[in-house]
């Protein structure tokens, strides 16, 4: 499920520190140039500048795990007075949610006033674009953090997925060396030693993945071969680790 919280797992990015939800919003490993994305966004849709000052002090302040600072404005000027207000009851909402795209209203109300003011400054030959309102600029803003959020998301799960594929060799590895070793043991007491144990094992062990189950598919095979020549059934041993390992290891090494 996105972004649900899991239990004593380590965050796949190597950070040290525990996966809780929406860790993947401030985890240092990961860049923080989609945040700084957002601020030139700001700057491009004239956003007015003590809005862009408290969201993306905030903003930074949240991602990092500091304290959110207080909204430094001027308390007699109108833009302030409600981008104090917006900054008030986004704190309240919780700066979390501002990354799934639940902000406060009031900064809507904030960006109006500004591109109002702008509108009013403009000179007479000069047309206002009609793209800037402030429900426009809102519906942007949402898209443009919950973009950020569904980006880190997706490098994080890419470094897990990286992690478990990781994981997933090495077990599959560590299981056909296991069960090479102990065929080789068990060869140690056949009278009719086969080629493929006159190669040392700590050689055979060294080799890849794939040439590990092409051993173990080279054994089957001789081992069948014999059998039949002989009129007789493979050794108990060698019946019960291919049926183990084999049939398990070698379906799941060729669906790769």
């Amino acid at each position: 499920m996105l972004f649900e919280e899991t239990e004593n797992s380590s965050c796949p990015m190597g950070c040290g520190m525990d996966e809780t939800a929406m860790r993947h919003l401030g985890c240092p490993p990961l860049p923080a140039s989609d945040l700084r994305s957002i601020n030139r966004w700001m700057s491009h849709q004239n956003t007015a500048p003590p809005i862009q000052l408290a969201i993306m002090r905030s903003l930074k302040a949240w991602i990092l795990d500091e304290p959110i600072p207080p909204f430094p404005g001027d308390t007699t000027d109108k833009l302030d007075r409600i981008t104090a207000l917006a900054h008030t009851e986004q704190s309240l909402i919780g700066w979390t949610q501002a990354f799934k795209g639940r902000l406060s209203n009031k900064w809507t109300t904030a960006q109006g006033l500004w591109y109002d003011h702008m509108r009013h400054n403009l000179p007479s030959s000069e047309k206002f674009p009609k793209r800037y309102t402030g429900p426009i600029w809102m519906k942007k803003l949402v898209a443009q953090l919950i973009y950020y959020n569904l980006n880190r998301w997706q490098i994080r799960n890419e470094a897990a997925q990286a992690a478990e594929s990781a994981e997933e060799h090495r077990k599959t590895r560590e299981m056909h060396q296991s069960t090479i070793t102990a065929l080789y043991k068990s060869n140690s007491t056949d009278p009719d030693p086969q080629a493929l144990y006159r190669q040392p094992l700590g050689d055979i062990l060294n080799i890849s993945n794939e040439r590990l189950v092409n051993w173990l598919q080279s054994h089957s095979a001789s081992s069948s071969y014999r059998a039949h020549q002989h009129h007789d059934k493979p050794p108990h041993l060698t019946q019960k680790l291919l049926q183990q390992d084999l049939h398990k290891c070698i379906e799941h090494e060729t669906e790769r």
